[in-house]
This record gives structure tokens, C-alpha cells and sequence, in this order.
């Protein structure tokens, strides 16, 4: 879904808004969170095209300058980034080492920026996260004090918040576009993060399936949680019936702003990070 571009006036007194910037690839979702509960949270997205010339950056650039008012002065600005460089690290492993590690994974990448940490809300492990260099200079450029976080850690800490207190095994599922998120929790503790691109209901399934036999998990047991596209997943849910008692549809996050009937269709990680701050 594409949206209308962000007129300087499309908000007053912007200096009480925050600001929330999704990144992922081919596009870039753009939250506006208003100072008081009775107010309405804003959502735009807009598609990258980052296999044109200038790759991700200029696709990147253009869509700002196109939104004259991203160059406000925002009570803050966060950055959801999702990238293909982040991985899952114990805690006690000294970032040094982490670094070292990364390189055998992904190679001596100069495109590659700094290694950062991000904390997942689980007690067993830490989210790693670099971002292309050029883009994320543009970013610290453009937007004054901007704080980054990883896609899959931010839903991280959101879903251990919902498992509190449950011992039980659950997977969670989250579709955006082409994409699809699982996440594994047994009780407090991260067994398994990652995202695929699949091309079909059935592909999304056996990904979902497949983490759960990676882990040796009993499906009998461990519920399974989905977020998405009705339409999208209801071919998805049919599937994972066959052999999961338990598949739910995740509840619509409690917000503190007022929220429209478009607004219900906003990636999760933009609903669940803007609650923030």
C-alpha cells in the first residue's frame, strides 16, 4: 500500500511528534505518534527501488526529500531497521568477539557499517545488527540524534512480554508482504529468530513447520501465534490446522494513541515500537 506524500503542514507543532522510521527492503513505513492519548497516530509507506541506479541509498534519499515533513524538529526519531546482517549472540560474548565472528559470516563487506547490539527482552541472547554504511550515514545526517534498533529484536521484546509468566513453547508469526518473521520462545528463553521471503501460503507453512522441527518442538504442544494480512493468512492458518492444534490470530497491541481503521493494517513492529518513548 503506497500512501500520500507528507506535507510540511500535514501536522502542527511537529516539535511534540515522535517519529518512527521502519527500514526494510523495497520500503520504507513512517510513523507519527501525536503528544496526547485523544490525538491520531499517523501512517505512511512508501515502496524503495533499491535495483535502480544508486541502490538503496538514492531510492532512500529520494523519498525523503520528497516528504518536506521528515526534516522537522521531532520530539525524537527512532529507526526500525531490517537487514540481512543481524544475528543472534549469547550475552556473555564480548562484542570484540562478535565482530570477529561476523566477519567469518559475512565476510570483509566495506559496505558493511558498525556492529551494534540490541537487547531482545530474552535472557539467553543479545540481537547483532549492521546496516549498508552509506545509508545508515544519511540517516545520522538527516535526522538529528537517531536511535536504531533491529526489526527482529524489537519484535523480540515485544513477544516476551506477551509470553510473561507462560512456560509453554510458542512460535510466532509474523507476515509482512512477502516476508515472513518466525520467532521461537520457550518460556524467558530466544530459541530461534529469523525472516523468509516465500511465494506462497504453503511455503510460509512449511518455514513455520520447519522451525518448529529444527528445534525438536512437539506441535502438540506449542501454540502458534500469526500476525498478518487476513486474506493472506487464511490459506496459511488451513495448513498449519492439519498438524497444530493451536494456531491464534495475535491480538491488536493496546495503543496509546488514537488509531483508525488503516491504521489496523500497520506493519506490527511499527504499532509496537512507537509505544516507546
Amino acid at each position: 500500500m503506497e500512501h500520500s506524500r507528507l506535507e510540511k503542514d500535514s501536522i502542527a507543532q511537529p516539535e511534540l511528534w515522535s517519529l518512527l522510521m521502519v527500514l526494510s527492503p523495497g520500503r520504507l513505513d513512517v510513523g507519527l505518534y501525536p503528544p496526547v492519548p485523544r490525538e491520531e497516530m499517523l501512517w505512511r509507506s512508501f515502496r524503495l527501488d533499491a535495483s535502480a541506479s544508486g541502490g538503496m541509498l538514492k531510492a532512500l534519499e529520494e523519498t525523503v526529500y520528497d516528504n518536506p515533513l521528515l526534516f522537522s524538529d521531532f520530539r525524537s526519531v527512532d529507526c526500525v531497521v531490517d537487514t540481512g546482517w543481524s544475528m543472534l549472540v549469547p550475552p556473555d560474548i564480548a562484542s570484540e568477539q562478535v565482530e570477529i565472528l561476523a566477519e567469518q559470516v559475512w565476510g570483509d563487506d566495506e559496505s558493511r557499517g558498525e556492529l551494534n547490539g540490541y537487547p531482545t527482552g530474552a535472557s539467553n541472547a543479545v540481537m547483532y545488527m549492521s546496516m549498508e554504511a552509506d545509508v545508515e550515514a544519511f540517516l545520522r545526517r538527516t535526522f538529528y540524534n537517531i536511535k536504531f534498533t533491529e526489526r527482529k529484536s524489537a519484535l523480540c521484546r515485544y513477544f516476551t512480554t506477551h509470553a510473561a509468566g507462560d512456560n509453554e513453547c510458542k512460535l510466532y508469526a509474523v507476515f509482512d508482504a512477502d516476508r515472513l518473521t518466525v520467532i521461537a520462545l520457550d518460556a524467558d528463553r530466544l530459541q530461534l529468530a529469523n525472516s523468509f521471503v516465500f511465494s506462497s501460503a504453503a511455503d510460509a507453512a512449511y518455514y513455520t513447520l520447519a522451525c518448529a522441527a529444527m528445534l525438536g518442538w512437539d506441535l502438540q504442544r506449542c501454540g502458534i501465534w500469526y500476525r498478518g494480512d487476513m486474506e493472506q493468512c487464511d490459506a496459511y492458518v488451513e495448513l498449519l490446522r492439519r498438524y497444530v492444534p493451536s494456531v491464534k490470530p495475535l491480538p491488536f497491541p493496546i495503543m496509546r494513541y488514537r488509531v483508525s481503521k488503516y491504521i489496523m493494517n500497520a506493519p506490527l513492529d511499527l504499532l509496537i515500537t512507537g509505544q516507546c518513548g
